[in-house]
């Protein structure tokens, strides 16, 4: 949320939370001091509260925003949903490790990938 938004509605909450005791020091029955003061914790009150509503729907809106689609294909590790290529065979022999071609010697004519490991 505009952080202009979020401070306009936390001075309309405080004044809304200090309309009793406004009414009081109005009518005489509260000395200005202590309305005073009852403002200010209205004030802080309504801040803290508005500030986390304000942050809470930032990132509600944050996560709405993101396409769950695109973070799969971004980080498969990070998804545990997502099935990994070991899970898929039942028996860690089963599973060969891929062979690079810088492991190859200069003068080996053999295929990498029929390699044994």
């Amino acid at each position: 949320m505009n952080p202009n938004t979020v401070f306009s509605a936390s001075l309309v909450t405080s004044l809304v939370l200090w309309f009793p005791s406004m009414q009081a020091c109005l009518r005489g029955d509260l000395d200005l001091a202590p309305a005073g003061l009852r403002y200010l914790a209205a004030l802080a009150v309504s801040r803290l509260a508005m500030g986390f509503l304000g942050r809470l729907v930032a990132a509600y809106r944050a996560t709405q925003l993101h396409d769950p689609a695109e973070a799969d294909t971004a980080s498969p590790v990070s998804s545990p949903a997502a099935p990994s290529a070991t899970a898929s065979h039942s028996t860690p022999e089963a599973v060969t490790p891929q062979r690079r071609r810088a492991d190859r010697s200069t003068g080996d004519d053999t295929d990498p990938d029929t390699l044994a490991a």
